[in-house]
């Protein structure tokens, strides 16, 4: 198998089990900015990977819930 292969399949992998800010911004409805200071604020748990930001769909997952419950 190809470097490149392997390579992809890292990455699809690594998509399956987190989303990048953007992905989390559209899925949450909220502006990238407010998902850096989420992080930072500690109300989303995210990790670095060089300047992205990967948040654990299990973590999209729970913000998604609670804004779905508050909203009525």
């Amino acid at each position: 198998m190809s470097k490149l292969m392997d390579k992809s399949r890292g990455a699809d992998m690594l998509s399956d089990r987190y989303a990048t800010k953007r992905e989390a911004a559209r899925l949450l409805g909220v502006n990238l900015v407010t998902i850096w200071r989420w992080a930072k604020d500690g109300k989303i748990r995210g990790e670095k990977l060089g300047q992205e930001l990967l948040i654990p769909r299990k973590e999209l997952d729970r913000l998604v819930k609670a804004r779905r419950a508050s909203r009525g």
